[in-house]
């Protein structure tokens, strides 16, 4: 029985066809991985508060800013151009209250370069009590 080419070339020497297969895409997973970079900038947090709670805790100004992409497009982005909101207007009663951190950006801009931004930290914890009446 002869054997066309094609199962000829995949039966011969497979055990090391296997191997360079999976040391090729280990190469190429590295390249990749390896033109991601991290950038980490401050911007301004803008903390909207309810209007009948006093916040007793420490209300943050500033937020770390995560900008994870490709290291050519990560500098060229204008970090001024971010927003970062927690919104705590929504408070309807005393003690602690979280709320995430809600990033406005145009996103037509970073889904097209790959980029992934975060904050640090996501969420705010904040304590707020009814205040004084008098």
């Amino acid at each position: 029985m002869t054997q066309n080419k094609f199962t000829l070339f995949f039966s011969t020497n497979w055990k090391q066809k296997v191997v360079s297969l999976l040391l090729s895409v280990c190469v190429i997973g590295l390249i990749n991985y390896a033109g991601l970079r991290n950038r980490e900038v401050t911007i301004p947090l803008n903390v909207l508060l309810p209007t009948s709670y006093v916040a007793e805790s420490l209300v943050p100004s500033t937020v770390v800013l995560n900008i994870h992409g490709k290291e050519n497009i990560i500098y060229l982005i204008n970090p001024d151009t971010i927003q970062a909101t927690s919104d705590f207007s929504q408070v309807d009663k005393e003690g602690i209250a979280t709320e995430p951190v809600v990033l406005d950006y145009s996103s037509d801009i970073f889904n097209k370069g790959e980029i992934v931004l975060n904050t640090e930290p996501r969420v705010f914890r904040i304590k707020f009590s009814k205040g004084d009446t008098e």
